[in-house]
């Protein structure tokens, strides 16, 4: 009888099917894909941001120009977009349509706008022409009924200001003045007949406007008498006072007197979505460099760039004002100390945890081994009879094939760990698969000696065959 050729044992996929090899590659990947990301964010970056501040012959304007050239100095450059006033700023900002303003106090807030710093204060500037400045300073806002008074521009927050304490006043438009507004190049160029007889204006000191309608037109400047009735109703109204000589003693000492009035805060603003980074690069232009003295803001105050915010803080104004604070606190040492216990607990649960996952990766060989010694177990009690059945013993053999089979594939997809487990688990299956093959052999042989004694040749063949069949359910190999 011809002999099978012997199966030749494919080498198992340990180099490229072990888990371990993959992790391997994937840890390196990561830190190469880490090392990647450090060095490019070590990159110095720039930022383009879209800004405003109003008139461009405003005080606000000038200062956000000064802020501009400190703030390129350190990567953020600015691009300068009109408006026409603090509420349009606003409304633009909200849009995306800008990134930075620099606007009036006092406004309310809007969606996506954050307060970024309060640079100072903007007093609330009322200027008559002379023939009527005595009047307005003995009488009040009433004195100006029937007069043509300049709010200014609708959207800006000057008017806004202005119609507060003309309203206070009971003053309304239209019955008890005329709004006229005026542009600051026609108050500078229109000769004093046609200009208007009170004009409102919020700036810092000294404003350019204000210094040109008081030595070029000889306008006054008086008081709002109510200034501190309006702070109690307003809470981003303050009252203010602009000091004596504020502007100066010719033609007239302007203002002769402190002016008592209500002013507002000078505010930057960003959209939401502007970078952290960026912002913060902002404010150390605004407090790291030259802006204070450039902008000619005395009082300029790091200090207090967050106090009674109008709006919601931007996370970089935040990360900017906590810049210097220590990483451990004492408060972060004290919640460590009171939590030690915790921490303890939760990494010797984690431990546990992780062994038991460890071992439940070797589990699935204990199973298998288990099954193979059940076959084992099977197989001595049929050798106990006196002629051990082949079909069972085939099935067994057929068992154990099928163990072998699904071990090997389960380790191989890394459902299955353990080199050690793996050779213990093959010695286990070849000495058990080299014990059945040994006794269906033997029995083999038996039949074949009882029908060689008893038979013919082609009566033993035809019964070795019957009884080979009976047996296993299969024909036997010639």
């Amino acid at each position: 009888m011809s002999q099978p050729e012997p199966a030749t044992r494919k080498p198992l996929p340990f180099a490229a099917g072990t888990p371990g090899v993959w992790y391997a590659v994937v840890a390196v990947l990561g830190l190469a894909l880490a090392a990647a990301l450090f060095f490019f964010n070590l990159r110095p970056k720039s930022y383009s941001l879209r800004i405003t501040a109003g008139d461009k012959l405003g005080r606000r304007h000038k200062i956000a120009q000064v802020l501009a050239g400190e703030a390129e100095k350190r990567g953020v450059r600015t691009v300068f977009v009109d408006s026409s006033g603090s509420d349009d700023a606003l409304r633009k900002v909200s849009s995306g349509a800008l990134d930075v303003a620099l606007i009036q106090g006092g406004i309310g807030t809007a969606p996506h706008v954050r307060e970024v710093a309060v640079f100072a204060q903007e007093p609330l500037h009322l200027l008559v022409k002379r023939e009527t400045a005595d009047a307005v300073t003995a009488q009040g806002l009433r004195a100006l009924r029937g007069k043509t008074i300049n709010l200014s521009t609708k959207g800006s927050g000057t008017r806004r200001v202005a119609l507060i304490a003309l309203e206070f006043a009971d003053m309304k438009a239209g019955r008890d003045y005329a709004d006229e507004y005026v542009s600051y190049e026609q108050l500078a160029t229109r000769s004093y007949r046609y200009l208007p007889d009170a004009l409102f204006t919020v700036s810092l000191i000294p404003s350019p406007v204000v210094e040109t309608l008081v030595h070029k037109h000889g306008y006054r400047m008086v008081p709002i008498p109510f200034a501190r009735a309006l702070s109690l109703r307003h809470p981003t109204l303050h009252e203010t006072v602009i000091p004596p000589f504020a502007y100066g003693m010719v033609p007239a000492p302007t203002p002769p007197a402190a002016v008592t009035t209500v002013g507002t805060q000078l505010l930057l603003i960003a959209r939401d979505d502007v970078p952290d980074e960026a912002v913060k690069r902002l404010l150390l232009a605004a407090f790291g460099g030259e802006f204070a003295r450039g902008a000619v803001l005395t009082d300029l105050s790091e200090a207090r760039f967050l106090d009674a915010p109008e709006m919601p803080i931007h996370p970089g104004a935040i990360a900017y004002r906590d810049r210097d604070n220590p990483v451990v606190t004492s408060d972060f040492v004290q919640g460590l100390e009171d939590g030690k216990s915790l921490i303890l607990s939760v990494l010797v649960s984690g431990y546990f945890v992780y062994r038991w996952i460890r071992q439940r990766r070797f589990r699935g060989f204990d199973a298998y081994l288990a099954r193979v010694t059940q076959v084992e177990r099977e197989v001595i009690a049929l050798e106990s009879e006196a002629t051990p059945p082949l079909k069972e013993l085939m099935a067994l053999r057929q068992t154990l094939g099928e163990l072998k089979t699904e071990a090997l594939e389960k380790f191989a997809n890394g459902e299955l760990r353990g080199e050690e487990l793996l050779a213990a688990f093959l010695t286990h299956v070849a000495d058990v698969r080299g014990y059945l093959s040994a006794l269906i052999l033997a029995e083999r042989e038996r039949l074949a000696e009882i029908s060689r004694d008893t038979l013919p040749d082609a009566e033993q063949t035809a019964r070795f065959r019957e009884q080979w069949e009976g047996e296993t359910g299969a024909k036997p190999r010639s």
